[in-house]
């Protein structure tokens, strides 16, 4: 394991993450009033926690244009399979 620290100069091409992606995987039930959620930005599989109302949560993936992840049981996309699709 490298004893530097992480920046995009220390990554080869492949490893770069995509950051114009943003992710988001519900981790709350359909009908509860409060969303719990992890979003992502570049790498699916290192994601931030969050909480917000429905409301805020439908405002905050439009705001954001977030591609939606599913169940953690489901393979998360690979940086190749990301850099493979279209852009928005």
């Amino acid at each position: 394991m490298s004893s530097q620290p992480f920046t995009a100069a220390n990554t080869t091409a492949e490893e770069q993450p995509v950051l114009h992606r943003k992710f988001v995987r519900v981790t709350s039930p359909k009908d509860s009033e409060f969303v719990h959620f992890e979003f992502a930005i570049g790498w699916p599989d290192l994601s931030a926690e969050l909480t917000l109302k429905r409301d805020q949560f439908d405002e905050f993936c439009k705001k954001h244009q977030v591609e939606f992840l599913g169940p953690e049981d489901e393979r998360a996309p690979s940086l190749n399979d990301l850099r493979n699709t279209e852009t928005p």
